[in-house]
């Protein structure tokens, strides 16, 4: 079993209950663990944080987990519900709106 970081799409269910979001879905960056075939089985409940919050990160492990995540934003993003890839035009609308520049 493998894990990396992906960008997860997120319907925000709250919008009956809170009437003054302005929007209905949002993005975030969590751990996905994968099966022996390279599936998706699993990802963390909430995002990762780029350091830990006991304050034991190192400056060395925060890097290494900022450079993961650039890593995942070439990857396709995956819905949080059913962990498979989004719509294609919700992927061409979201990698519009970050261009990594390199």
């Amino acid at each position: 079993m493998s894990w990396n970081h992906r960008v997860i799409y997120h319907k925000a269910d709250c919008l009956d209950n809170n009437p003054d979001l302005s929007w209905d879905a949002y993005l975030a960056i969590h751990e996905v663990h994968y099966d022996e075939n390279g599936d998706p089985i699993s990802l963390t409940e909430n995002p990762v944080d780029v350091g830990g919050t006991d304050g034991k990160d190192s400056l060395i492990g925060i890097k290494w987990t900022l450079e993961q995540m650039m890593e995942c934003l070439n990857k396709p993003i995956l819905d949080y519900e059913t962990l498979q890839e989004i719509e294609k035009e919700l992927q061409d609308e979201y990698s519009k709106s970050i261009e990594v520049k390199e």
